[in-house]
Parts: C-alpha cells; sequence; structure tokens
C-alpha cells in the first residue's frame, strides 16, 4: 500500500471511482441496456485516471501521403526497412558521438557484440555445429552489407545535414513512432488539462512533421498558425509534401504552414503551444540545450505549454531530465519554508511528474510505452503493430489553474511489465491477489509498493491490477496519516537494461523488425 493513501480519490466530476463503479454495474444488475462493450474490462479503461491508449495507426491523409513519397526511392520496401533500421537505430539515437570515426568503430562493434551473443546462445541451446556455422556466415553477410551505410552516415554527420535519400530513410523509420508518440503526450495534455486550446503551434526540430499532425489530431481544426523549424532544408521540403498530399501543387492541409531552417528573429512573437521533439539530442552539449530551452521557452505565451519528447532509451530520459531541472531552476518559484519548486506565475509541470520536485528517478529510466501501427511500405506489406518507447515532459508556463485531475501519482512500473518471474512470484500479481506498481508520488518520491486485498481499498485494488504503465492511480497521499500505513515493499528486481539484447534496444527505440 501507497504510504498515506486513505481513500480512493472522491473526483469532482465523477463522485468517486467507487461511486462510478456502482452506477455502472447496477445498471448491468437492473438490466438496463448497455452497449456491447460495457463490460468490467470496459470500465477499467475509461475511468479518468486510465491515460492508455490503444496502438495508434497513422491518418490515412498522412499514410497515402508517405506511400507517395517513397516513390521516388526505387527500392523495395525490405531494403529500405533494413536501411531506415540502421539509420535510426538505437546507439545512432543516442547522445552525439563529435568524431565520426569512432562513431563508426562503435556502431559496427555492437554489431558484432550482437552477433556473438546470439552464437552463444545457440551453442547454449546445444544447436549443431552446421548452423551455427551457416548463423556466422549470415551475420559476416549481413554486416558486409550494412557496412557501407553506417559509413556513409558518419562520413555525412546526418544529425544535421540530411540527405534526400536520409530524410526518406528517416520517414519510413520514425513516421508512425513519432507521431504516435506525439498523439499520446498530447493527449496527456488534453485530458489533464482540457481548458487549455492552442491556436498556435511553434515546432522546433520538426522533423518530417509528426507533431503538428499530432496537435491536429488532438485538437481538430483548433490551429491557425503553425511555425515549423528545422535546419535541414531536405527534412523541410519531406515534411511540406506530407502536408500536400505528397504533391507540391496542392495546398497544406493545415492552415498557417511556415517551414524555416532558422528560429525567427523576433523575440516579440509567442506561441500556444511549443513542442520539441526528438530533437535535444542533436544538440551536442549541455551549454547549447541549455540555451535551445531557454529561447523556446521565450516563445511561450503566458498561459500556454512546453513539450519536449524524447527516445525512450537512457539518453533520451536523460535529456528530459536534464531539460526538466533547468526549467524549474531558472524558471520555477521557490518556496522558502519547503525548498521545495511550488510555482505559480512561472513554469509548472503537468505530466507526466505529479510534483514539481527534483526527479527521484535519475538514476534510472522513466520511459513509456508506444504501440504503435507501421504505415505500409506498399499494398502488399500487411500493417504491423510494433512497440517503442518515448520519455516526455509537458510543462505549463504560469499557472493551469483548476486542473480537471488533481496530481495523482504517476504508474512508472507495474508487475507485470519488467518485474522478473521471481519477484512477480514473491511481490506481484500472483500472489494472493496482489498487485506490485511502481509509483511517483507527488511528495516527490518514488518506489514499489504493494496492493493486496487485506490492506487496500476494494476499488483501489481493482484500479491497480488493470492498471498500465502511464496511467494515474486515483489515490490520495496524506503525508500527515501516512506513518501510520504499512511501509512499503522492499525494491524489487526490476529487470536491467543492460541485460537486453542490442537486438531489443533497436526494436525499443525504432520499432524496427527484422526480414
Amino acid at each position: 500500500m501507497i504510504p498515506g493513501v486513505t481513500r480512493p480519490l472522491r473526483l469532482r466530476a465523477d463522485e468517486s471511482i467507487r461511486s462510478v463503479a456502482d452506477r455502472f454495474f447496477t445498471r448491468r444488475r437492473r438490466g438496463e441496456q448497455q452497449p456491447p462493450e460495457a463490460t468490467l474490462r470496459d470500465f477499467l479503461r475509461r475511468h479518468p485516471a486510465a491515460a492508455s491508449l490503444p496502438p495508434i495507426r497513422l491518418p490515412l491523409r498522412l499514410d497515402r501521403a508517405a506511400v507517395f513519397a517513397l516513390k521516388s526511392v526505387p527500392e523495395s520496401p525490405a531494403n529500405l526497412e533494413a536501411q531506415a533500421a540502421v539509420l535510426c537505430s538505437r546507439w545512432m539515437l543516442d547522445a552525439p558521438l563529435k568524431d565520426r570515426y569512432t562513431y563508426k568503430k562503435e556502431v559496427l562493434r555492437r554489431l558484432e557484440q550482437r552477433d556473438a551473443k546470439k552464437l552463444e546462445e545457440m551453442a547454449e541451446a546445444g544447436a549443431p555445429e552446421e548452423e551455427q556455422a551457416m548463423e556466422a556466415a549470415r551475420q559476416k553477410a549481413e554486416r558486409l552489407q550494412l557496412t557501407p551505410i553506417v559509413k556513409r552516415y558518419a562520413a555525412a554527420d546526418s544529425r544535421h545535414t540530411f540527405s534526400n535519400r536520409n530524410c526518406i530513410l528517416y520517414m519510413v523509420a520514425r513516421l508512425a513512432p513519432n507521431y504516435s508518440a506525439g498523439v499520446r503526450v498530447l493527449y496527456q495534455l488534453r485530458k489533464r488539462w482540457p481548458e487549455f486550446r492552442p491556436r498556435t503551434l511553434f515546432d522546433y526540430g520538426s522533423g518530417v512533421g509528426t507533431s503538428a499532425w499530432a496537435a491536429n489530431t488532438v485538437w481538430p481544426g483548433l490551429l491557425r498558425e503553425h511555425f515549423m523549424v528545422d535546419p535541414c532544408s531536405s527534412m523541410n521540403s519531406l515534411a511540406g509534401l506530407l502536408m500536400q498530399d505528397g504533391s507540391p501543387r496542392r495546398p497544406a492541409c493545415f492552415p498557417g504552414v511556415f517551414l524555416r531552417q532558422f528560429l525567427p528573429a523576433s523575440v516579440d512573437r509567442r506561441y500556444d503551444l511549443v513542442t520539441c521533439a526528438h530533437s535535444l539530442l542533436t544538440l551536442q552539449d549541455a551549454g547549447l540545450r541549455a540555451d535551445t530551452l531557454d529561447t523556446l521557452w521565450a516563445k511561450v505565451e503566458p498561459g500556454g505549454a512546453l513539450v519536449i519528447i524524447e527516445y525512450g532509451n537512457r539518453a533520451g530520459f536523460a535529456a528530459v531530465a536534464e531539460a526538466r531541472q533547468h526549467l524549474l531552476d531558472n524558471y520555477g518559484l521557490a518556496d522558502a519554508d519547503t525548498g521545495r519548486l511550488s510555482p505559480v506565475d512561472g513554469a509548472h509541470i503537468v505530466a507526466p511528474c505529479p510534483h514539481d520536485s527534483p526527479c527521484p528517478r535519475l538514476a534510472k529510466r522513466c520511459s513509456f510505452p508506444n504501440q504503435y501501427v507501421q504505415f505500409r511500405l506498399s499494398s502488399q506489406t500487411p500493417p504491423e503493430v510494433l512497440m517503442d518507447t518515448f520519455a516526455y515532459l509537458i510543462i505549463a508556463k504560469g499557472s493551469p489553474g483548476d486542473l480537471a485531475l488533481p496530481a495523482w501519482p504517476r504508474i512508472i512500473e507495474t508487475g507485470s511489465s519488467r518485474v522478473r518471474t521471481d519477484s512477480v512470484r514473491r511481490h506481484g500479481k500472483d500472489s494472493h491477489g496482489q498487485a506490485l506498481v511502481g509509483l511517483c508520488l507527488p511528495n516527490g518520491s518514488a518506489g514499489c509498493y504493494g496492493f493486496s486485498r487485506g490492506n487496500t481499498d476494494p476499488d483501489l485494488l481493482l484500479v491497480a491490477h488493470a492498471a498500465k504503465i502511464g496511467d494515474r492511480l486515483p489515490a490520495l497521499v496524506d503525508s500527515e496519516t501516512g506513518e501510520s500505513c504499512p511501509e512499503p515493499l522492499p525494491e524489487p528486481d526490476w529487470a536491467d537494461d543492460e541485460g537486453e539484447s542490442i537486438e531489443d534496444r533497436v526494436e525499443e527505440s525504432t520499432g524496427a523488425v527484422s526480414g
């Protein structure tokens, strides 16, 4: 049980989780007409604390425009996928390496490590020597095929000067996952702060324009201006082409689209929504990132929001955490009594953190799952549901007023997601109906807490069992009465990222699949 949780939170609109459940199931017992999907599972998905979305598919208009843009590259879909996977693999989305030769050696070294680990696993499984020899030959041929691509990427320094071809490959690898991550993050903003209705968008590091597409999905027909900045002219051309349905002779599908390579000179123009998606890692030192954050913060209209999204790997989370601390240190108002940041007219975190205190997860990684449907490279390619992860930060400029929902604890780990089997057996959902949940609490702490039938309200236990990473737990945390509550469980044996294979990391960050 969470220290200090005294009862399920009484919701403003829905009275309480218990009353919502009672009304829901009472109607079913009375035999009143219900839609076919009115089930317990449906209720758990719809309650106000739930934040997860199903796998997200590209808008049909964007999907068709992307397929049309691929016609400029006369290659097979399989070859495009293989090259895109290398271009946007996890280690290329890591902290930038200034020396291209060091970069090239590092990529090839990790490829060899991945292949050696697979051969070792085959040997441990007792695979025949002939099969191991065939696998080694296949791996060598694959590395020889990918080596020229790695060399071209390192030589061109594609982080800053994408060629037309590399822009297409980036679109193949990252269009769907970046759009899906943007929709999920902006959905959190709309659900947490429904009074926020942006009219203008400023997108730094716009890439292929996924943030603009995501914003128009979450707030359809509301945005009247889209100012998009990306230092690569080829990327801007591709983003504009996607907004023109793949034809440069057609008008943009969104109003007020401006594509620029540089930040505007004027500092007076401000925007309701400022986004910086998958761009901080392209800046090679902390000073440059801090200057960029200051510029973006100056672009936010008072009463607006700054949204930062990065890849869900360690480097991406570190960049988000660094940005979070910089904004709070420089633009939050310090409370002299507690020493914690309690902004009133400065930076105020809307999501994912339920607090403005220093991040308690700096030693670990705080990322969220992102299921998306990869767009079809051709009519013969079946759609696939792939998995990606992302880290994000939504920070408001000035007090956002009464948010729709209180600062509930955020679920950052679940017993069924990344806890090893022995931990699940000891503490997880299979142990006498107990749920094991990792929480980030409004008091600025984070930890792993157990919910059992004996010490948890039934309705809260129901929600905890169905919780997913990224959801919030509808519970009050009372620091004054927390001492009398049960102590949290010992820290579980979370699966360490270092134990993951290179292939798992590539799939986690890029959504790339082999074959």
